[in-house]
């Protein structure tokens, strides 16, 4: 048995009653209802419109041409994260520092595939776990995140989109074998 729960703000839930799998304890599960159709002008059963699509792949595209224009703010913010660590006298600033190299590379991680780079994502995944793992706020990390975002912007600044590309591949292994070098191999 189940019910539908439309919030202040008109999102719907469904409370669905279970039982535990030994029969013996009753609840309740709330789960979200996918109200995005509806949003569209769309019921249960339609399927996108062909010109929604369209226009949908173009700002896309579009969006991937731009990319190398609009990622150089965060390779400025990624390199002046790096600077800030470099510059870090004492373990706690060198800690704040390397959470803002994080943040921006957690951003790139998420922004390279979407874009269309994909390569960007990979090196940027390489510098979220160097940054998050690193054992010792020393001049080689600082030095290992340079490497990175120097990659980062070498992709970017040869456009280079496909993943198997050589000499973007060589740079995603280089940069992963320094992070494993500093951060010891990865727990899987």
């Amino acid at each position: 048995m189940s019910k539908v729960v439309k919030t202040s703000s008109g999102e719907a839930y469904k409370i669905v009653q279970r039982v535990s799998e030994d029969g013996l304890h009753p609840y309740e599960e709330i789960e979200p209802v996918n109200n995005l159709g509806a949003k569209f002008g769309l019921d249960g059963n339609a399927s996108i419109p062909k010109d929604l699509m369209a226009r949908a792949e173009a700002a896309a595209k579009a969006l991937s041409q731009q990319y190398p224009m609009l990622v150089q703010p965060e390779i400025e913010r990624a390199r002046a994260a790096s600077a800030t660590l470099a510059a870090a006298k004492n373990v706690e600033s060198a800690r704040q520092a390397t959470a803002k190299v994080y943040a921006v590379a957690h951003d790139l991680k998420g922004q390279g595939g979407s874009y269309g780079f994909p390569l960007v994502s990979s090196v940027a995944a390489s510098l979220c776990n160097l940054s998050m793992n690193a054992k010792k706020f020393e001049a080689q990390l600082s030095q290992a995140v340079n490497v990175h975002i120097d990659a980062i912007a070498l992709i970017i600044n040869k456009v280079i989109k496909d993943p198997e590309d050589a000499e973007g591949k060589r740079l995603v292994s280089q940069v992963e074998t320094l992070t494993t070098h500093l951060t010891g191999p990865a727990a899987k």
